[in-house]
């Protein structure tokens, strides 16, 4: 923990020492967070400075051009998401099918 706070997030070891170890993981949630959102800024940027001279066929995307390691855990969460979408949708349904049956 050490090596990340005091290189990762530049803390002094009297920072450290007298931070809660809570304090200090919710110190490193947010410090690499806005990490995050600086490289989403150089990504976009990127984007759209070598958009002008690709040709209008090419299928560039900020995320093929840059990727990032978190972008498998954002498409995972993603599929996650969608999946339970479907099946909830699925069992609403099947709900809707056993009502309308049971009606006639």
């Amino acid at each position: 923990m050490e090596e990340i706070a005091l290189g990762e997030m530049q803390m002094t070891v009297k920072q450290l020492h007298s931070i809660t170890p809570r304090s200090l993981f919710n110190k490193l949630t947010g410090f690499r967070g806005n990490q995050q959102m600086a490289w989403e800024r150089v990504r976009i940027q990127t984007y759209l400075l070598l958009l002008p001279h690709v040709g209008e066929n090419t299928s560039l995307s900020p995320h093929i051009l840059m990727p990032m390691p978190w972008d498998d855990e954002i498409l995972m969460t993603q599929k996650d998401r969608a999946k339970e979408i479907r099946e909830r949708s699925k069992a609403l349904w099947a709900k809707i099918d056993e009502d309308k049956k049971a009606k006639k």
